[in-house]
């Protein structure tokens, strides 16, 4: 069984789902921090944990918090936007000149 390093019962993972489920459903740590270009630290130091916290996250032996979970879901917002501005491919208008 996975640890949750601050248990709370209303923690996103405690919907009825099955662990598996649940593992499907949400977005790996790991995959995140990659999108984002960050290393373990810099994503430590941005969501306020410790490189450790970040690495057990990534290896399956913890899950984030809540108020991590939200810091996470943040960042990912910021990679997706990231995303499409990379993806924005602006169509080119002449006057005719």
């Amino acid at each position: 069984m996975i640890k949750n390093e601050h248990a709370h019962t209303n923690a996103p993972w405690a919907n009825g789902n099955s662990e598996a489920q649940q593992r499907r459903d949400t977005p790996s740590v790991l995959e995140l921090r990659k999108r984002l270009g960050m290393t373990q630290e810099q994503l430590a130091r941005e969501l306020g944990v410790t490189v450790g916290t970040v690495n057990r996250w990534e290896n399956g032996r913890f899950r984030p918090s809540p108020l991590a979970l939200r810091g996470l879901e943040r960042l990912a917002e910021r990679a997706s936007q990231v995303e499409r501005l990379d993806s924005y491919n602006p169509v080119a208008f002449s006057n005719g000149r």
